[in-house]
């Protein structure tokens, strides 16, 4: 598990997860990682062009952390629609892409809230809240 935050493996293993949809069409890929899943997520992101894999739509960042940026910094994520879902405890954990936001990328902050996954039970409403950001990003 370590190797996906500390180098960037964890993205071959999104794309190996994204050739499994592709089985169907796609209309559209949406990534939703969460704590340090999301350091994958910017890999896969900032590198799909490059290894001729498919773009992702849209990036749901649940508790970024310290280790996102490993790999890839702020600057290497696409200008994509993004939405970072992140308890009140880890707000500054976001500032930095705050201030990088080219745009399109949204802030939402629970209180309560609890780190990673553990977010969909601590504050009800946020699975619900992210599921309608993606059906509103992608129609």
């Amino acid at each position: 598990a370590a190797d996906a935050f500390q180098t960037t493996k964890g993205a071959f293993d999104i794309e190996a997860a994204v050739l499994l949809l592709e089985a169907a069409p796609l209309a559209n890929l949406s990534l939703v990682a969460a704590s340090n899943g999301t350091t994958s997520m910017i890999d896969y992101a900032a590198m799909a062009a490059s290894e001729g894999w498919t773009a992702p739509d849209t990036l749901n960042f649940v508790s970024v952390v310290s280790s996102t940026t490993n790999n890839h910094g702020i600057p290497d994520v696409p200008a994509t629609p993004a939405l970072f879902s992140h308890p009140k405890s880890e707000a500054d954990n976001n500032e930095p892409w705050k201030a990088e936001n080219p745009g399109g990328w949204e802030f939402t902050e629970y209180d309560p809230g609890a780190h990673g996954t553990r977010m969909f039970q601590a504050a009800e409403t946020s699975a619900a809240d992210i599921h309608g950001w993606l059906e509103a990003q992608v129609e």
